[in-house]
């Protein structure tokens, strides 16, 4: 029997095919690598390393929608947002169904102030996606900047249909409401966080306001306590408080809630000007005086 043997020289060229083949990874793993490496620097909030990673994706593989994607995401995040729209219009370039990416470049214009382009943004997202409850949100705070509150109520509450535990929507919704003021919506939506964020200082506060906002003194006052209870440092809820003590003529109180409120904050002009307004109502002249000329020298406006 004949038994054939490789020479040398193609026993050479055998392994060099080998080589070739088993350790030169092909362009598109390397762009996936490049590409997990993005992630994984991303996940770590280091978005620079992020931006170089998606960078080497994209230079070998410039038809990935998710990378430009990820890298605008990078870039938003580092506030850099030219090169974030740039991106995120890349993304819709490769991919015009990408829903996200649409939401996205929206929440850019929207950061520039540029709300119709935000809010067409967000409606191409939710005619792509319509149970996006992001874009119906953020088009509802597009709407709410634009002094559209209808319109932003309308977004706010298509977004508690689709996810009724959502928080940040009761929170907007509730704003929305306090800011029309229509407090008896407000204290439903802020009585709702109260079930969802029950130690939630801002909560209590936002409530305190729609109370007061309703001439509930008594009520306000819990609400102002209660988030001054979780968050001691919440210096507006000692200002609001002291306002309800005010308005029901309950000086002392109120005196003593504007002064924690300088203590916090030294130069809040305000605080000054409503503890001279106390002052003034109890008769105590000069130390009303002291109050107002503070207030005026810290702002020409401080009311």
């Amino acid at each position: 029997m004949n038994t054939m043997h490789a020479g040398p020289m193609a026993t050479a060229l055998l392994c060099a095919l080998t080589v070739i083949v088993g350790c030169e990874p092909s362009t598109e793993r390397q762009a996936s690598d490049a590409f997990r490496r993005g992630v994984a620097s991303a996940a770590n909030d280091d978005h620079a390393q992020a931006i170089s990673d998606y960078t080497d994706a994209i230079r070998l593989n410039a038809d990935d929608a998710k990378t430009f994607y990820n890298r605008g995401n990078a870039y938003f995040a580092q506030g850099d947002l030219n090169e974030a729209l740039a991106d995120y219009t890349d993304a819709i370039r490769v991919d015009p169904g990408y829903a996200s990416a649409y939401n996205n470049r929206g929440n850019v214009y929207n950061s520039q102030r540029e709300f119709e382009s935000a809010i067409a943004d967000y409606t191409d997202a939710i005619r792509l996606q319509p149970d996006l409850t992001t874009a119906y949100l953020n088009r509802g705070v597009a709407y709410g900047l634009q002094g559209e509150i209808d319109r932003a109520i309308a977004d706010y509450s298509k977004v508690i249909q689709l996810q009724p535990d959502s928080t940040p929507a009761y929170v907007n919704r509730g704003d929305a409401y306090l800011s029309r003021g229509d407090f008896e919506r407000a204290i439903a939506d802020f009585n709702e966080l109260v079930r969802l964020k029950p130690n939630d200082a801002k909560v209590y506060f936002n409530r305190g306001n729609a109370y007061l906002g309703q001439s509930d003194y008594d009520q306000a006052i819990a609400d102002y306590t209660r988030a001054i209870g979780l968050s001691p440092d919440l210096t507006r809820a000692y200002l609001n408080r002291g306002a309800a003590y005010a308005l029901q003529g309950d000086f002392d109180q109120a005196i003593a809630d504007y002064t924690d409120a300088i203590r916090l904050n030294p130069n809040d002009a305000k605080a000054y000007y409503q503890r001279g307004a106390a002052y003034e109502k109890q008769g105590e002249s000069e130390m009303a005086v002291g109050d107002y000329l503070k207030a005026f020298e810290l702002d020409p406006n401080p009311q």
